[in-house]
């Protein structure tokens, strides 16, 4: 209630949309404020959680049939998030025979796909990736490749999951972001309209225009400032990308919370999550943050310059002190590069095996998603 009193006071101090030759940032700058902090206030109410949910990658003919949930080729990984401050862990895992189905032989040695199975713990610092590959036509158990990264940016480096929750690390997507280039002078605000319709709600809605491209966004106010759609338009392909936050739920004594995210990249390019089971009334336990492999395996450490002896349970809060029987250090010059992500796999696995397969329709909506900052910001 004090939020929709709130709502309603803006608005009509606010006026209507903006009239031709107004600055519509400089107008309505209070509104501005008040979606950033609403937003991400509603962010910060929610401070840990765990999550199952459908991760869904596939292609659609344009982006109507996206909307319409019309997917080609469409494959399902099973997921899991939990957060706990700088603690978190995700899981992103294909069925094997879909992991062989979008593997695709280069002809160089190399192997790439169209989906990515993974999985990724970090404590803020660093990152434990392990990422699971299949040959083509295998059908077979998938390989592990795993190593711990000196940083926590490979974590979110690819990273869906509504309003990034939990996620530290600016995204194009992100509506604080957004605002912040705007204030910035990074973009300009071209309409806007505090009382604008949207699926039957009144939302605020505006766009923006930078040297790449063009923004549309609508803002649910009263349900924590989310996004219910964003839209951007790049000049030089008119290519199109579309975020989606839909199935918005009230946490109790937290915040909203879209229970289906849904991006389209460039036209046609889907992925989609949808949250099956949340838990936002317990924090995570510690035993959650740990990666069990199928058997013990040994660990490079990129942020320590040290190899760690076999185990089949792997956690960043609990790795072997330095001087512990079995850990190892190494040269520089003798450690594996850090992975490009995304970068190829070659048949032939190094000693720590450390590739990141290519992600074909990742690459695509990386690229989108990252140049498309300017155009929403």
């Amino acid at each position: 209630m004090r939020t929709m009193i709130a709502v309603s006071a803006l608005f009509a101090i606010a006026g209507g949309p903006v009239d031709a030759g107004e600055n519509p940032y400089e107008k309505h700058k209070n509104i501005f404020e008040y979606m950033k902090i609403t937003y991400e206030s509603n962010k910060q109410s929610m401070v840990f959680g765990s999550f199952k949910y459908d991760y869904i990658c596939g292609e659609a003919d344009d982006v109507s049939a996206g909307l319409a949930g019309q997917l080609n080729h469409a494959m399902t990984a099973s997921g899991f998030y939990a957060f706990d401050g700088p603690n978190a862990r995700r899981e992103q895992l294909f069925d094997a025979r879909d992991l062989s189905a979008a593997a695709r032989d280069r002809g160089d040695g190399n192997v790439v796909s169209s989906i990515l199975s993974c999985r990724s713990l970090t404590d803020g610092r660093t990152t434990l990736w392990n990422s699971l590959h299949a040959d083509p036509g295998s059908n077979g158990v998938p390989r592990h490749a795993f190593q711990i990264l000196p940083t926590a940016d490979y974590f979110y480096q690819i990273f869906d999951f509504p309003i990034y929750l939990g996620n530290p690390k600016p995204e194009a997507f992100d509506l604080a972001y957004c605002i912040d280039h705007i204030a910035s002078g990074d973009a300009e605000v071209t309409a806007f309209d505090p009382k604008a319709r949207f699926q039957d709600r009144q939302v605020v809605h505006f766009t923006t225009r930078t040297k790449w491209g063009e923004g549309e966004q609508w803002i649910d106010l009263e349900r924590g400032a989310i996004p219910l759609r964003i839209k951007s338009t790049t000049f030089k392909r008119g290519a199109v990308t579309m975020m989606i936050n839909d199935d918005l739920r009230a946490i109790p004594g937290r915040g909203w919370l879209p229970f289906s995210w849904m991006m389209i990249v460039q036209d046609r390019i889907v992925r989609k999550i949808v949250i099956r089971e949340a838990d936002l009334d317990r924090p995570p336990s510690r035993a959650t943050f740990a990666l069990a492999f199928p058997k013990p395996v040994g660990m490079t450490d990129q942020s320590r310059s040290v190899t760690y002896p076999p185990r089949r349970i792997w956690s960043l809060l609990e790795l072997p002190a330095p001087g512990s029987p079995g850990v190892r250090k190494y040269k520089l010059d003798d450690s594996p590069p850090p992975p490009a992500m995304p970068g190829a796999r070659s048949r032939a696995w190094p000693v720590w095996p450390i590739a990141i397969i290519v992600i074909v329709l990742l690459i695509l909506a990386g690229l989108a998603a990252r140049g498309g900052i300017h155009a929403r910001a």
